[in-house]
């Protein structure tokens, strides 16, 4: 059974944010977040959103009025997020793999790339 609400707590630990910046994002981009007794409950859709917002701001490095004028025009970055996404999930994957193969790779294949 998957969960269908999520206290501010579980969101900024699934997004690696502080709790703070999560109701700044929520009232700069006027986010529908849902209450209950003055307590957010967070659905999955809200937790996507918030991404997109991380995504665009950390990531793509766009300035709050930047991200909000891409926003309006309609622009997703949804696409780039879910890539972004995808791959650091893979690599994670190939790490963990790699340690339980009790791997150790040359120097050269050590050396990373960011």
């Amino acid at each position: 059974m998957q969960k269908i609400y999520f206290s501010i707590s579980e969101v900024a630990e699934i997004l690696k944010e502080e709790k703070h910046t999560l109701r700044f994002w929520e009232d700069e981009f006027e986010l529908e977040i849902k209450r209950r007794n003055n307590i957010r409950q967070y659905v999955q859709k809200n937790i996507d959103e918030l991404k997109d917002i991380r995504f665009a701001l950390r990531t793509e490095r766009l300035t709050i009025k930047g991200f909000k004028k891409q926003r309006k025009s309609g622009k997703n970055t949804n696409k780039k997020r879910n890539i972004n996404e995808i791959l650091t999930d893979l690599r994670q994957e190939l790490v963990d793999l790699q340690k339980r193969m009790n791997y150790q790779p040359t120097f050269a294949e050590s050396v990373v790339i960011e």
